[in-house]
C-alpha cells in the first residue's frame, strides 16, 4: 500500500503587499535587495513549480522564507475585502519559524522583502502581526538597516469595556513566537508612560525568548517597577486567534 505523505505546512502570512499596477518581478526584487542591503538574495521557484511559478524560496545568508508573488486572483480578492483596500493584486511574504536566537534576524529579513515589494510596486504593505499599514513613504522611518524593536512591535490604545478604564495592547510580539501583552489603566492618566512600560516589557521578553508564566513578576527595563502577569486569554485576529497575557502594575 502506498503511503501518502502530508505536505509540509506553509508559514502564516507575515506581510501582505498590495498594488494596483505593474507586478514587481522577483528579478527586480533581487536587484533592489542587493543594492539596498548588500545581498546576495537568491529567489528560486519552489520545488516542483512549473514555468508559471508563483511560490518562490527567498534566501539571504542563513535566512530563508517563502514568497508568493503574485497571489492568485481569488486569494488577492479575499485580502482586499479583509483589509478594505483598493489593491486588486497582492503578494505575501510568509513567516518561517526560527529558534529564539535567530528570530530578530529573520524578522529583519521578512521586513526587508516586504519593503522592497512595496517600493517596487508603489503599493501598500500590511504587517499582519504588527497590525500596521505601510505605504512607500512610511518605510522611510523603517529603513531596516539594523534590528530595532520599534520597527516590529507597537502598542494599540483603545477604549475598554469599563468606561473608567483604557485598554493597551502590544502588536507584533507574535512575530517572535511570543504572546502579546495587555493592560488596563484608569481613564484620564497620560498614555505615554503606559506605552513606554509595555514596550520595555516587550524588549525584556524578546531578550528572554519565552513567555512569562501567569503569576510571575517582570521588570520593565531599568525602571523600579514590578509588573505582575495575572492572566492569559485569546481574542479573534486576522489570522485566527491571538494569545494575550494580561499584566498589571
Amino acid at each position: 500500500m502506498k503511503i501518502k505523505r502530508k505536505a509540509p505546512k506553509s508559514g502564516r502570512p507575515a506581510f501582505v503587499v498590495g498594488w494596483a499596477f505593474a507586478v514587481p518581478t522577483t528579478t527586480d526584487l533581487k536587484v533592489w535587495f542587493d543594492l539596498e542591503y548588500g545581498g546576495p538574495l537568491r529567489i528560486e521557484p519552489e520545488s516542483g513549480a512549473g514555468p508559471l511559478a508563483r511560490r518562490f524560496t527567498a534566501t539571504h545568508a542563513l535566512w530563508r522564507t517563502t514568497l508568493v508573488c503574485p497571489l492568485p486572483a481569488e486569494e488577492a480578492g479575499r485580502w482586499k475585502e479583509r483589509l478594505q483596500w483598493g489593491h486588486e493584486q497582492a503578494a505575501v511574504v510568509l513567516h518561517r519559524s526560527a529558534p529564539p536566537s535567530q528570530c530578530c534576524d529573520v524578522q529583519l529579513f521578512l521586513g526587508r522583502l516586504a519593503r522592497g515589494l512595496t517600493l517596487l510596486s508603489e503599493g501598500t504593505a500590511y504587517d499582519v502581526a504588527g497590525e500596521a499599514f505601510l505605504n512607500p513613504s512610511d518605510w522611510r522611518h523603517h529603513p531596516l538597516t539594523a534590528f530595532s524593536m520599534e520597527d516590529h512591535v507597537s502598542v494599540v490604545h483603545m477604549d475598554a469595556e469599563d468606561p473608567t478604564s483604557e485598554w493597551f495592547r502590544t502588536a507584533g510580539l507574535g512575530k517572535f513566537g511570543l504572546d502579546e501583552l495587555e493592560t488596563a489603566r484608569p481613564r484620564g492618566l497620560a498614555s505615554r508612560p503606559t506605552v513606554e512600560t509595555l514596550l520595555a516589557l516587550a524588549g525584556e521578553l524578546l531578550r528572554r525568548g519565552q513567555n512569562p508564566p501567569v503569576g510571575s513578576t517582570l521588570s520593565a527595563g531599568g525602571e523600579d517597577l514590578d509588573v505582575h502577569v495575572v492572566s492569559h486569554r485569546t481574542i479573534p485576529h486576522t489570522t485566527g486567534v491571538l494569545p494575550i497575557r494580561r499584566v498589571c502594575w
